[in-house]
Protein backbone atom coordinates (compact mmCIF):
# COMPACT_ATOMS: atom_id res chain seq x y z
CA UNK A 1 0.00 0.00 0.00
CA UNK A 2 3.05 2.50 -0.97
CA UNK A 3 1.08 3.95 -3.92
CA UNK A 4 -0.82 7.10 -3.47
CA UNK A 5 -4.23 7.26 -5.42
CA UNK A 6 -6.59 9.63 -5.68
CA UNK A 7 -10.51 9.53 -6.35
CA UNK A 8 -11.93 12.93 -7.29
CA UNK A 9 -15.78 11.09 -7.37
CA UNK A 10 -17.80 7.41 -6.63
CA UNK A 11 -17.42 6.14 -9.70
CA UNK A 12 -13.64 6.64 -10.12
CA UNK A 13 -13.48 4.82 -7.14
CA UNK A 14 -16.30 2.00 -8.07
CA UNK A 15 -13.95 1.80 -10.63
CA UNK A 16 -10.69 1.18 -9.33
CA UNK A 17 -12.48 -1.60 -7.09
CA UNK A 18 -13.89 -3.27 -9.60
CA UNK A 19 -10.66 -4.13 -11.38
CA UNK A 20 -8.71 -4.29 -8.42
CA UNK A 21 -11.17 -6.37 -5.74
CA UNK A 22 -9.70 -9.61 -6.20
CA UNK A 23 -5.72 -8.64 -6.42
CA UNK A 24 -5.24 -5.75 -4.36
CA UNK A 25 -3.89 -6.02 -0.35
CA UNK A 26 -6.11 -2.87 0.36
CA UNK A 27 -5.77 0.91 0.38
CA UNK A 28 -6.70 3.58 2.87
CA UNK A 29 -9.07 6.28 2.42
CA UNK A 30 -8.43 9.67 2.94
CA UNK A 31 -11.40 12.64 2.88
CA UNK A 32 -11.26 15.94 2.29
CA UNK A 33 -12.27 18.76 4.26
CA UNK A 34 -14.28 21.94 2.93
CA UNK A 35 -11.05 23.68 0.94
CA UNK A 36 -9.21 20.86 0.60
CA UNK A 37 -8.38 18.14 -1.82
CA UNK A 38 -11.79 16.68 -3.69
CA UNK A 39 -12.42 13.52 -2.76
CA UNK A 40 -15.27 11.38 -2.35
CA UNK A 41 -17.59 12.03 0.44
CA UNK A 42 -17.97 9.41 3.61
CA UNK A 43 -21.21 8.80 2.10
CA UNK A 44 -19.79 7.89 -1.36
CA UNK A 45 -18.04 4.49 -0.35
Amino acid sequence: MDNIMQFTDRTEFREWLSEHCQSSGGIWLLFGKAGGPKTIKVGEE
